[in-house]
């Protein structure tokens, strides 16, 4: 349950700080080490979503680069 609240707390953008004071850790090394990988999946999701906006830019790109060549 611990590693979900954490997961949750970075979700919803809270700063790495708080979550140390929330988790009621004494250092912050604990929360980063411990704790620190549990956000793969929003990695994950947030990778993919990185990568949808480049591919569509390049193909905007593309199309911009091939109607100005063929005028």
């Amino acid at each position: 349950m611990v590693h979900s609240y954490r997961s949750w707390l970075d979700a919803v953008g809270t700063p790495i700080a708080v979550q140390q004071k929330l988790m009621r850790h004494a250092s912050i090394t604990t929360t980063m080490k411990i704790y620190g990988d549990v956000v793969t999946n929003e990695m994950a999701q947030a990778h993919s979503r990185v990568v949808q906006l480049a591919l569509s830019n390049n193909r905007e790109g593309f199309k911009r680069v091939s109607s100005a060549a063929s005028s």
